[in-house]
């Protein structure tokens, strides 16, 4: 057996003949670059074959999850302070935050691939991570040629990855730094003409955290309608109660000084982050980005494998971003809240238990004692989504909300699966898709549109939607009279558009009619015959329409599909996809439609009950019935 270890850049200045030849024919790719995974299969001469390890990574996916998410039982000394931990990448452990779960499957995949005893060519993404793999292997036995990792050139390499990682820390973490000092200049310049409505926190009721943009907020009138938390606010003020808001700016999508004008004539209070932070707090924040690093145990172990060169990859990830600094400044929110007389009876905020949130629930803990945390889980549950999920050392500490509201109950049900306490859980409904079910369930009878119309949903995520895009045109390269719809999510920017164009253009069969959209995807669908997706919950949309959706696995990622087993339909690129499409085209696929699509999918998207979240805010206990609110949990501090 011989396995050879390379870096897809040593792969890619290697003649394909000789890469083919050290490697026996079998390549496996095992990092999250699609583009790179795509190039290195295109280069390879003919009777080569390049692995797509996405099936077994999400096999191990599965197996590892609960030690993902208990990371912090091996790794995090009780002694530490839980802000540093909490306010971390690791602590989110979520796909778009951290990639330790990839990173652990793909570690474990490679530890098959040496026992396994056939010749493979391994290529990763990263020299520093390769060099401690092939560390690891040899130590547990094993024979790996790692050429780069040898001779005279290792410490000129290790230097270079120093260097390296220091050019990234620096490119990460200081413009985001010089971003948050002039968004203390904008706020105050903006609080000058628009002061921040300070005395109006004595008598709200509840305060609302939610993502704004320019246009979150109306003039002349109430909020009545956000885009995570739904008709909420509507659902508050139809109550009595007097609501306060904290605007969280999506400054990456726009400019926070057209957010922070968005504001100025709203009729309710309206605050940002930064109306609660002193210059000193962006700075101190900062600054103990690093406290966490000296106190971190640095050894993992997940289904019975050293993960430890997994998390070191993770940590040298985690010092290059400005993140925790950013979540660490919701530790003074609360604090400046109760100095401003606030008392309210809840603070609501949309749930995904990003690290932020976790920083803002401990301070209500602190400060306000008598405020119930009241959060909303607004997105359909995905099985390997681990950031929504606490730990097991989180449930032991109450670091998870009073009260968490989730749109339907098949959310609920996969939260007390995995051990989030079934008193503090209630079914709302789903907000963002109020109305989606109403009426009788849609048909599409009758033979599909001319062309056979495909609707590619892409997501935020770069590697996922170049290995959707790149399925899909694999599987339809050969069939007729189609057209194919990309569509783009509305915060994906255009560099990110102009290159999956680029790389779908390159690749496109010439009889393909291929649209680009960035219309709001509600509309496309109605013009399509099927959808296709790996990471959107538009598969939701289009079966409320009576379209059917085809999940598609990632040839080399984890897969996050939102539809439970019952109701998806999922199916690997290329000739399995092409067998999906031909059935959706001629009516065979296999996929519940109608009045049995409306049944399952009524589970995910419960209908709104504006009574759950009143009861939830207020404390009180609702009547015993399905998707009533539980017995409310005693407010931080009481008796």
């Amino acid at each position: 057996m011989t396995i050879t270890l390379m870096t897809f850049k040593a792969a890619m200045s290697m003649p394909a003949k000789r890469l083919t030849a050290i490697g026996a024919t079998t390549v496996v790719y095992l990092g999250g670059n699609f583009t790179e995974f795509v190039r290195l299969r295109e280069r390879l001469p003919e009777g080569a074959t390049v692995v797509e390890p996405g099936p077994r990574l999400n096999e191990i996916g599965h197996e590892i999850t609960r030690d993902i998410i208990d990371l912090d039982a091996q790794t995090v000394p009780g002694a530490v302070n839980p802000l540093w931990w909490q306010a971390s990448d690791l602590a989110d452990r979520g796909p778009y935050a951290t990639d330790l779960l990839a990173g652990a499957a793909r570690y474990i995949y490679f530890m098959e691939c040496l026992k396994d005893g056939r010749d493979r060519l391994i290529v990763v993404e990263d020299w520093w991570f390769a060099d401690k793999v092939a560390a690891a292997a040899r130590r547990n036995g094993f024979a790996v040629r790692f050429p780069e990792g040898r001779g005279p050139r290792r410490p000129v390499r290790m230097a270079m990855a120093a260097v390296r990682q220091g050019i990234r820390i620096a490119r990460q973490i200081l413009p985001r730094f010089l971003l948050d000092i002039k968004k203390q200049v904008w706020i105050r310049r903006f609080r000058r003409d628009h002061p921040a409505p300070f005395p109006a926190l004595r008598d709200v009721d509840v305060v609302v955290f939610l993502w704004a943009g320019p246009a979150t907020f109306p003039t002349g009138g109430p909020l009545e309608k956000d885009v995570y938390l739904g008709r909420l606010p509507t659902i508050l003020g139809d109550a009595g109660m007097r609501v306060a808001y904290v605007a969280l700016s999506i400054s990456w999508v726009n400019d926070y000084r057209k957010i922070l004008a968005g504001t100025a004539q709203a009729s309710e209070p309206v605050f940002f982050l930064e109306d609660f932070l002193t210059l000193g707090d962006v700075i101190a924040s900062s600054l103990k980005n690093w406290a966490l690093f000296a106190r971190i145990r640095r050894r993992f172990t997940a289904g019975g494998h050293d993960l430890t060169p997994v998390l070191r990859a993770e940590l040298r990830r985690e010092a290059a971003t400005a993140r925790p600094a950013f979540s660490r400044r919701f530790a003074r929110v609360a604090e400046r809240l109760a100095k401003a007389g606030a008392a309210p009876k809840a603070v609501v905020m949309p749930y995904e238990n990003q690290p932020w949130e976790k920083v803002l629930r401990h301070g209500l803990r602190q400060h306000l004692k008598g405020s119930r945390s009241v959060c909303y889980f607004h997105p359909p549950s995905r099985d390997l989504y681990l950031s929504f999920l606490p730990s097991t050392r989180d449930l032991a500490n109450d670091a998870i909300p009073d009260m968490l509201i989730t749109l339907g109950d098949h959310a609920a049900e996969w939260f007390r699966r995995h051990g989030f306490p079934a008193e503090r859980l209630s079914v709302g409904g789903a907000l963002r898709y109020d109305g989606m079910l109403d009426g009788p369930p849609p048909t599409r009878d009758g033979a599909p549109t001319r062309p056979f119309t495909v609707l590619c949903a892409t997501t935020i995520e770069y590697d996922a939607t170049f290995d959707l895009v790149e399925s899909t045109l694999r599987a339809m390269a050969d069939m007729d009279d189609c057209r194919l719809i990309v569509n783009f999510h509305p915060i994906a920017d255009r560099p990110f558009r102009d290159n999956i164009i680029a790389f779908i253009e390159k690749r496109r069969p010439e009889t393909l009619d291929i649209t680009y959209s960035d219309d709001r995807i509600n509309g496309l669908i109605a013009e399509a015959d099927v959808l296709v997706y790996n990471n959107s919950a538009s598969c939701i949309e289009a079966l409320t329409q009576g379209c059917p959706a085809l999940f598609v696995h990632r040839n080399i990622g984890l897969d996050y599909d939102c539809l439970p087993d019952a109701i998806a339909s999922r199916h690997h690129g290329g000739a399995d996809l092409r067998r999906a499409l031909e059935a959706a085209r001629n009516g065979t696929l296999d996929q519940p439609a109608g009045a049995a699509a409306r049944h399952l999918l009524r589970a995910i998207l419960g209908d709104v009950k504006p009574d759950v979240f009143i009861n939830a805010i207020e404390a009180r206990q609702a009547p015993a019935s399905t998707g009533g609110t539980a017995a409310p949990h005693p407010v931080h501090g009481s008796k």
